[in-house]
């Protein structure tokens, strides 16, 4: 409901449209997990929520993506299974939550770039630059690792 009361007083057909809408709305997150006004901003909301999914994916993971891992990280038991040598899990799993950190951070200096406060042009240029670059490496992790992001 973007307007005040007193605007409501004077339309209320509007005030009932826009709560027919804020039903519709909430139906539409309980029956399909996301509502139309997503898909108004996709950008803004995959900037909000691939941060907290990934955070929770760092947080709750029962485990690391075997690219994280050379061969010598590698060995095979008298059983023929591959196991790891000691180490190496949690060298993989410190590796790979600093590549989901690096994505979220790429996420979220896409936020910042929406949001630089314009002081001076170079001062915003050297702004805007310095979070394109973290964006670009968070996008590139972000294709490179996509089929990982997984538990």
């Amino acid at each position: 409901m973007p307007c005040g009361w007193q605007w409501y007083l004077r339309h209320p057909f509007e005030f009932l449209k826009d709560v027919g809408r804020n039903i519709e709305w909430m139906f539409q997150r309980i029956f399909r997990g996301w509502d139309n006004r997503v898909t108004w901003a996709l950008d803004d909301y995959l900037n909000e929520m691939i941060p907290v999914w990934l955070e929770k994916l760092i947080k709750d993971k029962q485990g690391v993506p075997d690219r994280m891992f050379s061969e010598e990280d590698e060995f095979q038991d008298e059983d023929g299974v591959v196991q790891y040598k000691e180490g190496a899990l949690e060298r993989g799993e410190q590796e790979y939550n600093e590549v989901l950190r690096k994505i979220i951070a790429g996420f979220k200096a896409n936020v910042e770039m929406d949001n630089i406060e314009f002081i001076t042009k170079e001062q915003y240029l050297e702004e805007y630059g310095r979070l394109e670059v973290v964006f670009d490496e968070g996008m590139r992790l972000f294709h490179e690792y996509y089929n990982t992001l997984a538990d």
